[in-house]
């Protein structure tokens, strides 16, 4: 199919399936969190995405792990891949861009919520807690810079007003 039978709403991408692609790689490759450790932890923070984990360890050293949290922990991030599928269907016209931010904000949400969620339900003060997940919202950049609406073409002036002008 060619790019003029989609709706032409991206700025720079042609077709849904490359916004669709983008936004997938953003989600699976890039940082999505930042987590600080307590003082005592080994590791001071890491950085963290769906795919790998870089460990950074209050020794010194760094260590990067590969991680499938992409399938594993799939009940944590699902607003993220609905994202992605909601993203195809702006492209071809069925939904709207208010639609796409608020499921932006609630998956850069989802990961951090659910995590206190379940330290609550395991009875552990989250106050006192040792650690603090703060979101990278990467994945709500992309969808806002792809979705940016192409600027308007001003008419290009006839010929005979560039020389009645000059």
């Amino acid at each position: 199919m060619s790019a003029s039978k989609y709706n032409n709403s991206f700025r720079f991408l042609q077709t849904p399936g490359e916004a669709t692609l983008l936004l997938l790689f953003v989600i699976l490759f890039l940082p999505s969190s930042f987590m600080i450790r307590h003082p005592e932890n080994r590791v001071g923070f890491n950085l963290s995405t769906l795919m790998w984990q870089v460990l950074f360890f209050r020794e010194g050293y760094i260590e990067l792990r590969l991680t499938p949290l992409a399938i594993a922990a799939l009940q944590y991030i699902f607003l993220k891949y609905l994202l992605v599928f909601q993203i195809y269907r702006y492209g071809k016209g069925l939904t709207t861009r208010r639609r796409i931010y608020i499921l932006a904000i609630m998956s850069e949400l989802q990961w951090p919520l659910m995590w206190e969620l379940l330290l609550v339900l395991e009875g552990v003060n989250i106050l006192n807690y040792p650690a603090f997940l703060i979101p990278i919202p990467l994945a709500l950049l992309v969808c806002v810079a792809i979705m940016k609406p192409p600027p308007k073409r001003e008419s290009e002036q006839m010929w005979l007003e560039t020389d009645a002008k000059s």
